[in-house]
């Protein structure tokens, strides 16, 4: 599979779509991809936390930088499943992101 999950995740059925969702601070997703770019549906929501990001052991641009990572927060007075930008311009080479669950929160 080209995801792949470290710690609790559970699935969740929403809108005839599937997520993936953890309260777990430092669960983490690791997507391995090839192509110049790459779109993740992220939920904002009260409950929701800082999520670590990088691409390739790095920051992405246009975020927050804390320890070598990039950091979204999704916290939101309302829930939004969106749409986020977390890459492009890449080389068309293989690629792998890592989103982590920086704190409290939910990373779904």
């Amino acid at each position: 599979a080209p995801v792949s999950y470290e710690g609790n995740w559970d699935v969740q059925h929403l809108d005839r779509q599937t997520f993936q969702t953890t309260g777990e601070t430092g669960a983490t997703a690791t997507l391995r991809f090839r192509g110049t770019g790459v779109i993740a549906i992220l939920r904002f929501s009260p409950q929701a936390g800082p999520v670590a990001v990088t691409i390739d052991g790095k920051p992405i641009s246009g975020w927050p930088v804390e320890g070598g990572r990039s950091i979204i927060d999704l916290t939101s007075f309302q829930a939004n499943d969106l749409p986020i930008f977390l890459a492009d311009g890449l080389s068309d080479s293989p690629h792998v992101l890592t989103m982590t669950l920086a704190d409290r929160g939910q990373l779904t």
